[in-house]
């Protein structure tokens, strides 16, 4: 997503503002929810009338938000129709039974061996196992999002790109065969570093 740039009008009801230009900008609530449509855009901290606010700007009314805002929407729209186009929906519902059968097994664990949840769990594990040769695409997308949140900064990255490259509609294993390229030279180079 880029960052979005505004210039408050002269009319802005806070006079410290008006004609000010702020960069940056990141689609938001007003009511500062995660979930739901943007309604405005954030640009951060700054120092109006000797304090320290969030500057937000309301979205409805002002052409070139609401342009920003339906350009973001087209895109986020074609990035899901890739994915889909791999089979990521379906391959994501049968990662998260996965992941929230693990869950179940570690927490039961705790008192003995969990019988009906590690039968849960290894039911899960084979669907997954089913979803990898049936959506090999979406598997590695969900690869390169591992990836994405590893606690090395370079691997994170790697994950990170390939993600955009594939939601950008790259070819999925090329882009994480490159993934696994340069973070191999990452490594690598660490261990030359040490």
């Amino acid at each position: 997503m880029s960052k979005i740039t505004y210039t408050f009008p002269g009319s802005s009801p806070v006079a410290e503002l008006r004609g000010k230009t702020f960069n940056g900008g990141k689609f938001c609530r007003l009511d500062g929810k995660w979930q739901g449509e943007p309604d405005a855009v954030n640009f951060g901290e700054h120092t109006v009338s000797g304090k320290l606010v969030m500057v937000k700007a309301k979205i409805e009314g002002k052409p070139e938000l609401e342009k920003a805002l339906a350009d973001y929407q087209a895109a986020k729209a074609v990035e899901a129709a890739i994915l889909a186009s791999i089979g990521w929906p379906q391959y994501q519902a049968v990662q998260s039974r996965a992941i929230n059968a693990q869950g179940a097994y570690e927490a039961a664990s705790q008192h003995g061996y969990p019988i009906k949840q590690a039968a849960a769990m290894r039911e899960a594990d084979e669907a997954l196992d089913a979803a990898r040769a049936q959506y090999p695409l979406a598997a590695a997308y969900a690869k390169a999002e591992s990836y994405s949140v590893a606690s090395h900064d370079q691997k994170a990255s790697a994950g990170r790109r390939a993600m955009e490259a594939i939601k950008s509609g790259a070819d999925p294993l090329q882009a994480i065969e490159k993934m696994e390229l340069d973070w191999a030279a990452a490594a690598s180079k660490c261990c030359d570093n040490a």
